[in-house]
């Protein structure tokens, strides 16, 4: 890890960290308006998961990034996880195939699950697989972009959900045809994703073919100061840019999920979240929305 760039990512967390306010005022608000409102029906339930999700990872970033609090950090995980999987439970059970729009099975969900090391958490998104929504759906035909000169001919947004499955679960023919095909397809979702991807699909191919080599040059590269610059704009991480970068991480904490251990030289990936270990208790908050329809325990 150079000097240069341990300063840049000191610097980013220091100033990030001092972004993180709604801690200040969100456990008021949970208590004295979100909970209430909930309880009185004038909030869904999926809004007051939104609003825990802002607030749990706020509290796991300060847990690690300000106290280097590893139980503390997955055990927001955990809460977090726990909250994507009812968001997706009833997206898909109250839309069908048309929660895809919403895309809950998104990085961040899983990104969130590995983070927790909780088993029964990760077990249930392995026994979870998205649905694959047809091409000439008006909303599909929508998100895909036409070009030019380009008929596009794969929703690529569908196709990350079910390749992050797949890596899950570690079918890896399966995963390799699913990046074979992204790579002849001909259009893609949005032009600007397009190195982000690329970084994307070569490491779930070198993922399926166990080269554990190739993966980590492929995280060094994403975490690169020129990839930083450019991600920026499409790294889908919210509070956390400053911190990580989601897609790297992610990718490497499915590595070791599979007993491959990469290790990039790079604070943008917290080498101590990669191995696969789990709190000793996890405590699930009891707040009603969190309860109603609960999937584990």
């Amino acid at each position: 890890m150079s000097e240069e760039d341990s300063n840049d990512h000191t610097r980013s967390v220091k100033a990030s960290l001092t972004c993180l306010t709604m801690e200040d005022m969100g456990a008021a608000m949970l208590q004295n308006e979100v909970i209430p409102s909930y309880r009185n029906g004038k909030v869904a339930q999926t809004e007051c998961l939104d609003f825990i999700c802002l607030l749990s990872e706020e509290r796991a970033l300060r847990a690690w990034f300000s106290g280097k609090d590893l139980a503390a950090f997955k055990q927001q995980a955990f809460v977090l996880a726990q909250a994507h999987i009812i968001k997706e439970r009833n997206d898909h059970a109250e839309c069908s195939w048309r929660w895809v729009e919403n895309h809950t099975f998104s990085l961040k969900a899983v990104f969130w699950a590995l983070a927790s090391g909780n088993t029964q958490v990760l077990a249930w998104w392995q026994n979870h697989t998205p649905p694959t929504p047809p091409l000439n759906d008006p909303i599909i035909k929508k998100r895909i972009r036409t070009f030019p000169s380009v008929q596009a001919t794969i929703d690529v947004t569908a196709l990350i959900r079910q390749q992050l499955a797949l890596g899950l679960n570690g079918r890896w023919d399966a995963l390799r045809t699913s990046t074979q095909q992204y790579f002849s397809a001909n259009g893609y979702a949005a032009a600007g994703y397009r190195p982000v991807l690329d970084f994307f699909e070569n490491f779930l191919a070198a993922l399926a073919s166990r080269d554990s080599s190739k993966m980590q040059t492929i995280l060094q590269q994403m975490c690169s100061p020129e990839q930083r610059d450019i991600g920026y704009g499409y790294e889908p991480n919210g509070q956390a840019r400053g911190f990580l970068m989601l897609y790297a991480c992610t990718l490497a904490m499915l590595a070791w999920h599979h007993g491959l251990e990469v290790h990039p030289d790079t604070p943008w990936i917290p080498s101590e979240w990669l191995p696969r270990t789990s709190n000793q208790t996890y405590t699930l908050p009891d707040w009603p929305f969190l309860q109603d329809g609960i999937v584990l325990f």
